[in-house]
């Protein structure tokens, strides 16, 4: 990464990556930017988009075949529900190396609102669809937005996705705002109860068919059971709100790019072309996406699940012979592919701006995250970022580093802990956003296509 202080040139300055960089940069930046935004307006939820990397495996063994592997098979696919990963071995690998696997590694889910058990309530002439937020939210943002419905439902013959059972115009839903004419005890409150998790039930039909109780809800339910789908399994079904919006390019220059769930697809979509676009060498490769990130990575399809350790023993068994877990797990380098904070110049008291990441200065590397005092972080050694970085420089990738914000005003965490706590080597790399978490988060197009490069080069080197 190129010090463009002029002033001091021992002074260090983030460089801006949009310079001086070779012909054609632009237009490869415009051009991996669409590829991204058609990935980001299709595939909303963790189903969807490791229904997407089933499809994308072409040529991949299945798990249960991964011991057959031969220099000309090798690759494989694992996939449990919500969680899948791509692994390539090498067709020769000194089992010698202290470096054996090397793992990027990000998360599927976003922020959303899935509905509660028994969803439809009927009221005031409206039916309603109550929810039940998922993840780290500013509820007020989801109000006054279109949103739509994704994921199944189980019935006796049949697991549907939502999104087939309708033909022509797609229904839309909204969680209705009190009007501000209404709102002057409303605007009191602090921002965390303007909308109460209880309020957030959104507009979900209009037309009763007859004159009778709950008619609306009767009328709803008839389009349900013409696809033989009745309330009961509403019960156990897997449904959520996500906003019914299409990523587009912001700013004169369409520099930018807003849309739901940059966090974390802008880093899934970077890890799977990285993986499919690095080049071939001696380290087994592992791109693994995971899911419940944003509620503490539990569950089984979360990087607390033993769904990783099951993709080791499963490539140990034959192929490494002698070579225990333990082992396996110490010598994987690992980079935790998650997002990070842009510096807002709207609410600059927020941010440390020399320690904060910049929308346009390439991917950000993260040695720490966490919150009051680093809970909850994973501190990756310095010869290990040295390692990162100084990779990146050899490749002319522009990178940064910061922190998340002022200390003591919040924090996050990534999935980074779980793998150091097994004792791999673990930073987080991911690009700066804007509107983290909100319904429609913003990126530099820049920075996703340096993300980009910048997972190929740790899985090519």
């Amino acid at each position: 990464m190129k010090n463009q202080n002029t002033a001091n040139p021992d002074f260090y300055k983030n460089s801006n990556a949009w310079l001086d960089k070779p012909a054609g940069y632009q237009a490869a930046v415009f051009s991996y930017a669409q590829e991204y935004s058609d990935f980001l307006g299709k595939y909303k939820t963790e189903r969807e988009i490791t229904a997407f990397l089933s499809e994308a495996r072409a040529g991949m063994l299945e798990s249960e075949h991964i011991n057959a592997f031969t220099p000309s098979t090798c690759t494989s696919y694992f996939f449990r529900h919500k969680t899948a990963a791509f692994v390539r071995i090498p067709s020769k690998t000194n089992i010698k190396k202290p470096v054996l696997f090397r793992i990027i590694c990000s998360h599927i889910d976003s922020p959303r609102l899935d509905l509660k058990p028994h969803p439809l309530i009927e009221e005031s002439s409206l039916l309603l669809m109550k929810t039940h937020y998922y993840g780290g939210i500013k509820k007020y943002q989801w109000a006054g937005i279109p949103l739509e419905l994704r994921g199944i439902i189980c019935t006796e013959k049949n697991i549907i996705d939502v999104r087939n059972l309708f033909s022509g115009e797609i229904p839309r839903f909204i969680i209705h705002e009190l009007p501000v004419h209404l709102s002057s005890e409303q605007l009191k409150k602090e921002g965390s109860k303007v909308v109460e998790g209880e309020e957030m039930t959104a507009l979900a039909g209009h037309i009763p068919v007859s004159d009778e109780e709950q008619a609306i809800k009767t009328g709803i339910l008839d389009i349900f059971k013409k696809n033989g789908i009745y309330e009961k399994n509403l019960l156990y079904s897997e449904l959520c709100l996500v906003p019914a919006v299409l990523p587009c390019s912001v700013g004169f220059d369409h520099g930018l790019i807003a849309g739901y769930g940059h966090d974390d697809r802008a880093c899934a979509w970077a890890e799977y072309r990285a993986f499919l676009d690095a080049e071939k060498n001696d380290h087994i490769n592992i791109a693994l996406w995971v899911d419940k990130e944003e509620t503490g990575s539990a569950g089984d399809t979360g990087a607390q699940s033993v769904f990783i350790d099951y993709i080791y023993e499963k490539i140990i068994e034959k192929n490494f012979p002698g070579l225990s877990l333990h082992e396996a797990r110490m010598r994987t380098e690992v980079l935790s592919a998650d997002v990070t904070a842009a510096l807002d110049p709207n609410n600059k008291q927020s941010f440390d701006a020399e320690n904060s990441s910049l929308a346009g200065c390439g991917v950000s590397i993260e040695k720490y995250g966490g919150r009051s005092g680093k809970y909850g972080s994973h501190d990756a050694p310095a010869e290990y970022m040295h390692k990162i970085v100084s990779l990146l420089d050899q490749k002319k990738i522009s990178w940064q580093t910061g922190e998340l914000g002022k200390i003591d005003l919040g924090g996050g965490g990534t999935v980074a802990m779980f793998f150091a706590r097994n004792g791999s080597q673990v930073i987080d790399a991911g690009p700066p956003v804007l509107g983290l978490h909100s319904p429609v988060e913003t990126a530099s197009k820049a920075d996703l296509f340096e993300t980009k490069n910048a997972y190929q080069a740790f899985f090519s080197e």
